[in-house]
């Protein structure tokens, strides 16, 4: 079973970070779930009226990741936290997108808490992972890409033995979820700014709708950078 923790650099620089780790096996996933049809619509209909990425309010999910954007020597605007950019682009586009039935189910939770959640093919990992920070010259293929690009030293990663296969704002090809994806491992992020709370009803949320459309057993725990 895949172990998962985050590492002393992490709870020194960045206390109070915080993950739920779940972990999905016996997953049916599909190229397009018609079950998430209507709720693709809803999403879409209530970000065009809510437009949470225009928000200024300092309490905001987005605003608390682009301060966590900053901390890390990252410019929020040319690098855009996922969140924010997954709900600008469906409030500006009118569209919510098709990937698969799993990472459809994450992002529209995320579009609903504003947290960024991460989902990896379990078999694509290599031993545990872990959230650490990246270290001089590593690097990392983005999703859709065959070009391995460099990855800020410092920046919060996500790690297993061998390689990082996610960022904030992206995540790796080598192991994104597929529909040949049985086992995945799924990660809700929360700021120091965030409540636990609100990780616990993002990361239920996510647990319930991947079990209702994809199905599997899940097992899941929260962590806390400290």
């Amino acid at each position: 079973m895949l172990k998962f923790s985050i590492s002393e650099e992490v709870s020194e620089k960045h206390p109070g970070t915080k993950v739920a780790a779940i972990l999905f096996d016996d997953l049916t996933v599909v190229k397009k779930s018609r079950q998430l049809d209507d709720l693709k619509r809803a999403t879409v209909a209530d970000l065009q009226l809510s437009s949470p990425h225009t928000s200024t309010d300092e309490d905001s999910p987005i605003q608390a990741w682009r301060r966590y954007y900053r901390f890390m020597g990252i410019d929020p605007v040319r690098e855009m936290p996922a969140p924010e950019g997954l709900v600008s682009r469906v409030a500006e586009n009118g569209k919510f997108p098709t990937i698969n039935s799993l990472v459809d189910c994450c992002n529209l939770v995320v579009s609903r808490h504003l947290l960024p959640i991460g989902a990896f093919d379990r078999a694509a990992i290599n031993g545990d992972a872990s959230l650490r920070l990246a270290h001089e010259g590593e690097r990392m293929i983005p999703i859709g890409g065959n070009t391995p690009k460099k990855v800020p030293a410092g920046e919060v990663v996500y790690a297993d033995a061998e390689n990082i296969f996610s960022r904030y704002s992206h995540d790796s090809d080598l192991t994104k979820v597929t529909a040949a994806t049985k086992s995945a491992f799924l990660v809700v992020d929360a700021t120091s700014e965030q409540s636990v709370s609100a990780l616990e009803e993002a990361a239920k949320a996510a647990v319930d709708l991947v079990s209702r459309v994809c199905g599997g057993s899940v097992s899941y725990q929260i962590h806390i950078a400290e």
